[in-house]
């Protein structure tokens, strides 16, 4: 992410994980709108980190998915996913392999069903794109 605000953002290069969700709290706390914001939305308010000022986002699982298809979780250095419908999550570290090429689901199956149990609890029905059963 890339922020510009000569006179007010000190340039700098930081490292925290931050993801799409993160745009709007931090627009509307910009802003001053944050009593507008959705309820039980995902993302947290980054404006901090712009002024220097510590935010903890590493510590969190970041949540997404493509209704139906696709559904990913990242906490730290772990990412589990799954791109097909119906397939089965892989599981991979980040910091040891980028390039998700070595599963390691096999060798952390509680790991797996950790993900898979908050991924369902961060799911949220829509209307728009109905779940078999929703």
């Amino acid at each position: 992410m890339i922020v510009n605000q000569p006179g007010r953002v000190p340039v700098q290069k930081l490292k925290n994980l931050v993801y799409f969700p993160d745009v709007m709290p931090t627009l509307a706390a910009l802003t001053g709108s944050e009593r507008h914001l959705p309820q039980n939305i995902n993302g947290i308010n980054i404006l901090p980190l712009f002024y220097g000022q510590p935010v903890d986002t590493d510590h969190r699982m970041l949540y997404w998915e493509f209704t139906g298809k696709q559904r990913a979780a990242r906490l730290g250095d772990w990412k589990c996913v799954t791109i097909k419908k119906d397939a089965p999550l892989e599981l991979y570290n980040l910091r040891e392999d980028p390039e998700e090429r070595h599963n390691l689901a096999d060798q952390y199956p509680e790991m797996v069903q950790r993900f898979d149990e908050a991924m369902k609890r961060m799911h949220q029905p829509s209307e728009c794109w109905p779940l078999p059963g929703e």
